[in-house]
């Protein structure tokens, strides 16, 4: 499929890459690492070959590019080599048919006594260099640079607040009111200095129920990035009114618990700042 886009594009194979706004999506099966440990080895490959297969075949059919397979992840982008004008609209599409997919997956799986995949993904939207990269003897067409980095940590960073699809500020002014989302939190990621806010891709189906939680949710962390404590204490426990299982609000309950009693002083700006992947 890569190589007809390519030849398509009017591309050929030679080393050389250009500047372009990518869509880029970083995906990994949580804890694969200890699924190894107690699945037979060719059952594990045949299931994880199985997955690949169908993950694939959703991003290909939303305009996707799969780069790679990494292990047990899959680096795909939008934009490239053929232009796409929606690349954050067609990524997310396929982030949240890839979940819907792996949902029917792990029921077909469950029935056969095969332990379930759950996904994490990121997803960024930045200034990419795309093309043909390697040696003289192997080349590779793939995208490199501070975005993928970027979407990268985006998909490990799901594991600090318990959620699935995590997409930057920049996916987020794409879609935002063609899919429901959620504020996250203002944040650097590791080996960066700039700020970006992140969301939780959430359905292409509104629910009020968690639109009332946003409003709710934003108005405790204005309080919090203001260092008004007390405000966003009790702003944060009325948004688990809304939403008791949420993760995200008890996680900023005991942040801003913290801060009340190591006060982070007169300049800090409201950012998360975190020091590892």
């Amino acid at each position: 499929t890569l190589v007809r886009k390519l030849i398509k594009s009017s591309g050929g194979a030679r080393i050389g890459v250009e500047s372009k706004d990518l869509a880029i999506m970083f995906t990994d099966i949580e804890d694969f690492a200890g699924i190894t440990e107690y699945m037979n080895p060719q059952e594990l490959m045949i299931q994880l070959c199985d997955y690949f297969d169908e993950m694939s075949k959703i991003i290909s059919q939303h305009h996707g590019t799969i780069d790679k397979y990494i292990g047990d992840s899959i680096m795909a982008f939008w934009g490239a080599p053929e232009n796409d004008d929606e690349t954050c609209l067609h990524a997310c599409q396929a982030a949240l048919a890839c979940q819907d997919k792996l949902n029917s997956l792990n029921k077909h799986w469950k029935g056969e006594g095969k332990q379930p995949f759950f996904t994490r993904i990121g997803i960024h939207h930045g200034v990419t260099l795309v093309g043909n990269l390697g040696s003289k003897e192997r080349i590779n067409y793939s995208a490199i640079g501070d975005a993928p980095n970027t979407a990268s940590r985006l998909e490990a960073i799901n594991k600090v607040y318990h959620t699935q699809i995590v997409i930057s500020e920049s996916v987020y002014k794409d879609v935002k009111g063609i899919y429901q989302v959620r504020l996250l939190d203002q944040i650097t990621v590791k080996g960066k200095y700039e700020p970006i806010r992140i969301y939780e891709l959430i359905s292409s189906r509104f629910d009020d129920n968690i639109e009332a939680y946003n409003v709710q949710f934003e108005e405790a962390f204005n309080a919090y990035q203001h260092q008004n404590w007390e405000k966003a204490i009790g702003a944060f426990e009325k948004a688990l009114e809304l939403w008791p299982e949420d993760h995200v609000a008890y996680m900023f309950l005991e942040r801003c618990q913290y801060l009340q009693n190591n006060p982070p002083g007169e300049h800090w700006d409201g950012v998360w700042r975190y020091k590892t992947k």
